[in-house]
């Protein structure tokens, strides 16, 4: 159900530069000094916010904001109206880890347990283990430069969707280790895996054979890889 919140126009909240959203129980933004007096503005569940704990935020490129909680499903917010999806709509799991959107403009959310739901703004489709996610549990989500889709899991390393096919890079690849926070392609195309514990590892799966990409060791340093063999 949609709820409206107390900002008074779309064109007023994000005409203005947003300096940071902030995570602590509920969702707050500033503006700049620049655009006259700076102050906080909070968000919770009174104003349509489907949670107060927050655990990811993602702004599509039509301009809403979602907003991934724990427990309460993921939350669209246009600037004056909320809205709110969770199981009952589709939704794999109502505890969401990550948002991200592809060029198509479709939405993909990251639940703890309940594997990615895919939103093309119609429909939901989820899709798990069973399907060759490597682990329900998606901790962060990013679309490389071909067109793939990355998804960094809470210990069963990293899966890679090009939409027909899921294939996935553990440890036993030479990822640093299985439980993936983070992803980012850099300017030339090597992607880049933040873990927790294992450190950050270097890939470039352009070339799996003739370049080999650098991995970042669990006790420190690097590691070239190259044919799957660690050197």
């Amino acid at each position: 159900m949609a709820r409206k919140g107390r900002c008074r126009t779309m064109g007023q909240l994000f005409r203005a530069p947003i300096l940071a959203w902030f995570i602590a129980g509920s969702v707050s933004w500033s503006v700049s000094a620049a655009s006259g007096a700076g102050y906080w503005r909070t968000y919770d569940v009174t104003d349509g916010l489907a949670g107060v704990k927050v655990s990811s935020l993602f702004q599509g490129r039509e301009g809403y904001i979602w907003f991934g909680t724990q427990g309460g499903g993921v939350s669209r917010y246009d600037g004056q109206m909320w809205k709110t999806y969770t199981t009952e709509d589709g939704l794999a799991d109502n505890f969401v880890l990550s948002i991200f959107q592809d060029r198509e403009g479709v939405l993909w959310v990251g639940t703890d347990g309940g594997g990615v739901s895919r939103y093309d703004g119609l429909v939901w489709k989820t899709y798990t283990t069973e399907d060759g996610l490597v682990d329900n549990r998606v901790r962060t989500i990013v679309q490389d430069r071909e067109g793939r889709l990355w998804f960094g899991t809470d210990g069963g390393g990293v899966s890679r969707y090009d939409g027909l096919v899921w294939k996935t890079y553990t440890t036993e690849d030479g990822l640093a280790d299985n439980r993936v926070r983070t992803i980012v392609q850099d300017r030339e195309g090597r992607l880049w895996f933040g873990t927790s514990g294992g450190g950050i590892s270097r890939s470039d799966r352009r070339s799996d054979i003739n370049r080999p990409p650098w991995v970042g060791a669990p006790g420190g340093g690097f590691m070239s890889y190259e044919r799957r063999t660690v050197t």
